[in-house]
């Protein structure tokens, strides 16, 4: 339908005998005076001027993240248009899209450049911003530590790790979690952070070792869940432990007297644990009678006519689930040789209808071992001494390092040298293995007050 303006435009037209103008907007007339001359980047437009002339326009304008950037200059001529829009052609292709910026980009990447530089020297832009991408795409979900916390210690229960393992984890995140990191995103957690809060933590080198142990298991498993991109203490340095002490066994005398002021109920799990070296919690309080073979094995040589040899006293069985050593397959069981001291502490101990090798409560057997401790009096109880002192006597009076590694369920030669060896002369290791009961009819029973 015609404006009113063009009917008016008409009529005009007709009264004075001219011929009606066509009806156009005023847009298709400013179209219509527009000569394209380059439809490609920067197009090129010729523009018709009120005085008759025409300009050559050159439209360097584009998109960039929404925003429509670059500039339009006007030139007097189509050569000089076509020389410049070629001149910013080569410039784009030398430089991208930086070429056609705002002035507001370009000062925001300057600052980020400036920030790189201080930061991070030689790394570009362009590292700096494939990192960001890497790392955001890495961090599939968002939670805080307190939360993934609970996720963390709820998946290991449902592996099956053992109630210590589990309280030691909880112990250690909820230290680090009332330090103020609780509410903290996990992702937003960085390697100084964590590394400086180990090393300022009042406590010995061990102790920071395992803290720093517990957190390495618990952001792997962050990682690996998409929370975090990377462990952030993947690269900081680890506690180091300056051993000065040598490792704490007992003495031959010492461990005859524990043995035979013991309470009753402990003496075989005392036994177990000093002469086949095995891990007081994990492994003898969870053992089971029917996992101790003391069936003996003549030996087939009978040149010997004084005495029967024997060949074998027998094994204890350690069962998947018990140990801490984990190989490829999940926890290794092993098979642990019963001595002949050994075959004697408990071939008459153990019942006929089987049941736990320890019939007492967990806290009852430390306050029983302390009770012995004190009546043997043994000034000092080193740390783990028993399995400690399996380890040096063993090596040393059978002078075979892989014999007792496997025995101990070791996998590590350093880790055995370090931590389960005493140096010991192998005249003063034999003895320990002829440490045997006095009277086998012999019963004691310490009360539970007394313990206390």
């Amino acid at each position: 339908m015609a404006k009113k303006w063009q009917i008016d435009a008409t009529m005009k037209a007709k009264a004075s005998g001219l011929k009606p103008a066509p009806a156009t907007t005023p847009n298709t007339r400013r179209r219509r005076k527009q000569k394209v001359h380059s439809e490609t980047w920067p197009r090129i437009r010729e523009k018709s001027l009120p005085s008759g002339g025409s300009v050559y326009e050159v439209d360097a304008r584009m998109m960039v993240n929404g925003e429509k950037t670059g500039s339009r200059q006007n030139f007097d001529t189509l050569d000089e248009a076509q020389f410049e829009a070629q001149r910013l052609r080569d410039r784009h292709r030398m430089h991208g899209r930086a070429a056609s910026m705002s002035a507001s980009s370009m000062t925001d990447a300057e600052f980020a450049f400036q920030l790189l530089q201080r930061q991070a020297p030689g790394v570009t832009l362009t590292d700096a911003v494939k990192a960001y991408i890497d790392t955001k795409a890495s961090i599939r979900r968002t939670a805080t530590l307190d939360e993934l916390s609970a996720l963390f210690l709820a998946e290991k229960k449902t592996e099956g790790a053992s109630k210590g393992y589990l309280k030691d984890i909880k112990l250690r995140l909820d230290h680090l979690s009332k330090s103020g990191f609780g509410g903290r995103k996990v992702h937003e957690l960085t390697g100084d952070e964590m590394a400086d809060w180990i090393t300022l933590r009042p406590c010995a080198a061990g102790s920071k070792a395992n803290y720093r142990r517990v957190f390495d298991v618990f952001f792997n498993y962050a990682t690996t869940k998409g929370y975090v991109a990377r462990n952030p203490l993947e690269k900081a340095p680890r506690p180091k432990i300056v051993k000065t002490e040598k490792t704490g066994i007992l003495s031959v005398d010492d461990l005859t007297r524990l043995l035979s002021e013991a309470d009753e109920r402990i003496v075989p799990a005392l036994a177990i644990a000093a002469f086949a070296g095995l891990r007081p919690e994990s492994e003898i309080l969870p053992l089971q009678w029917d996992d101790v073979n003391l069936e003996r094995i003549v030996d087939e040589d009978k040149s010997t006519k004084r005495k029967v040899v024997y060949k074998s006293h027998g094994f204890i069985h350690v069962k998947t689930g018990a140990t801490k050593m984990r190989g490829d397959d999940g926890v290794l069981e092993r098979y642990v040789t019963v001595t002949e001291n050994l075959w004697n502490w408990l071939i008459d101990r153990k019942p006929p209808q089987g049941g736990r090798v320890v019939a007492v409560k967990k806290n009852y057997v430390y306050e029983l071992r302390q009770a012995a401790v004190a009546a043997a009096k043994i000034k000092v109880w080193p740390h783990d001494a028993l399995r400690h002192s399996y380890g040096s006597y063993h090596f040393a009076a059978f002078r075979d390092e892989r014999r007792t590694m496997a025995e101990l369920g070791h996998s590590n030669p350093r880790t055995f040298r370090r931590h389960y060896y005493r140096a010991i002369p192998q005249t003063q290791a034999e003895p320990y293995w002829d440490i045997m009961p006095s009277t086998r009819g012999e019963r004691k029973i310490v009360p539970l007050a007394r313990a206390s």
